[in-house]
């Protein structure tokens, strides 16, 4: 999936493709779209697992596409604005968007409830499986040489992780997945929080810099995103434009994390995503539709 931060126009659907174990699990492949109805037919045609997958889904019940014909129901939302890394404060811009979504939410008539919980350290994991994904990502291109050099730099570090230390990472991702569970989802079946605590910068703002300091530099960019690529939760972004032309988006993350651990309670798939986009109030008549879909 791909869990940065929501296009300018459209939304990006949760991560209900195929299993995968690409850059050690912290990436799923799937795709995009524009409406809800789209995104149905699409994971309708991909949804499933082969028996070589490591991670295996459950069959689906009924097809995604008459779930989201039937529409969107109550939910239970937990939302927070505090960030998995400590003392990153949110932009101004990023707390008043979150706070019009809250209330919209509860205007449309769903059990939103502020969560104190404490976010599980994803680091080390995060860490190492970016570092050794990158390396093997490198390696399979036609003309490395053509690479940028802030991706040429990565991939050399991530080169000197022993494969022991990716697995262990791996392993790492399924503990972090259920401390996640058991402090956030009891009692919720969508946690919303900003997609990045900060505005996004123009193009090309790290271009002059390190690698290593771009990479400090961007953290802020990626943190509050980077912990679901760990836990494997499907997700996704709501963009609107902030008060200064950019973006400042809405995240959610949906509670049942697919298939690297068993379902806890039943699914109700195809419509958190939808509920969230609609209090939104930011799309377009024809991305209204779009939803989070669940997994197979």
């Amino acid at each position: 999936m791909l869990r940065n931060p929501g296009p300018q126009a459209g939304a990006r659907p949760g991560d209900d493709g195929p299993a995968s174990q690409h850059w050690h699990a912290l990436v799923t492949f799937g795709g995009m779209s524009r409406t809800a109805a789209d995104s149905a037919l699409l994971y309708d045609a991909i949804a499933g697992s082969l028996p070589s997958d490591r991670w295996h889904a459950e069959p689906l019940s009924e097809p995604y596409r008459d779930v989201v014909a039937r529409g969107t129901g109550p939910l239970r939302i937990a939302w927070t604005g505090r960030s998995p890394m400590p003392g990153l404060k949110n932009d101004p811009e990023v707390d008043r968007a979150l706070a019009s979504l809250v209330q919209r939410l509860a205007r449309l008539g769903h059990d939103v409830r502020e969560t104190h919980a404490a976010w599980p350290v994803p680091t080390d994991a995060f860490i190492l499986q970016f570092l050794s994904g990158m390396a093997a990502e490198a390696d399979s291109v036609e003309a490395p040489e053509k690479l940028e050099r802030h991706t040429r730099r990565i991939a050399a570090v991530g080169r000197l992780i022993p494969a022991r230390l990716a697995r262990f990472a791996e392993r790492r991702g399924e503990k972090i997945a259920r401390a996640f569970n058991e402090r956030f989802l009891p009692t919720a079946d969508v946690l919303a929080m900003p997609t990045i605590p900060v505005l996004p910068q123009p193009s090309g703002w790290l271009e002059s810099r390190s690698t290593f300091a771009s990479v400090f530099r961007s953290t802020p960019m990626v943190v509050n995103t980077a912990i679901f690529n760990v836990t494997g939760h499907p997700a996704l972004s709501i963009p609107r434009r902030s008060e200064r032309g950019r973006l400042a988006d809405r995240h959610a993350a949906r509670d049942s994390a697919w298939p690297r651990r068993p379902a806890s309670r039943p699914r109700r798939p195809a419509r958190e995503g939808r509920a969230l986009a609609e209090a939104a109030g930011l799309l377009t008549p024809a991305l209204r539709g779009f939803s989070l879909l669940s997994l197979p």
